[in-house]
């Protein structure tokens, strides 16, 4: 005969037991931070990386080039704006899934974020900390 007092303790460890494994499954699946989704990218990327500029109500697409260069010397600052200066906003499209949210000011970039849509929760996206470049544009495109 199986003991009626203990059966809710077996389904309340169950349960438990449940959670965590779901919780370890999906935090496996999942950028453990927003670091990690820096250095992920930035190993696929190089001089040949193709891409896709959006802004300012026009597209031009190429190979990074030197920009790619410019990109690595990033320094790690949240918010960083020029003073006096227009500034413009770009999307830098790497693949379907990944791209960079790039600031600029008089043809020269001077912030970035990476942006991810690669997830296992459809609609949900990641991003990046922000970073602080001194990259112009122009870098885009030159070997």
């Amino acid at each position: 005969m199986v003991d009626t007092t203990t059966l809710p303790t077996l389904k309340s460890t169950l349960v438990v037991a449940c959670i965590i494994t779901l919780v370890l499954i999906l935090s496996m699946l999942m950028p453990s931070s927003r670091d990690d989704l820096t250095n992920e990218v930035f190993v696929s990327l190089n001089r040949n990386t193709h891409y896709t500029l959006e802004g300012d109500g026009k597209s031009s697409s190429g190979q990074l080039g030197h920009f790619y260069d410019c990109l690595k010397e990033k320094k790690n600052i949240a918010h960083l704006k020029p003073k006096g200066k227009n500034t413009e906003r770009y999307k830098l499209i790497i693949t379907p899934d990944v791209y960079l949210r790039v600031t600029a000011a008089e043809g020269e970039a001077y912030r970035f974020t990476i942006i991810s849509g690669k997830s296992i929760i459809p609609g949900r996206t990641y991003n990046s900390p922000s970073y602080a470049i001194n990259c112009e544009l122009s870098l885009l495109d030159k070997s």
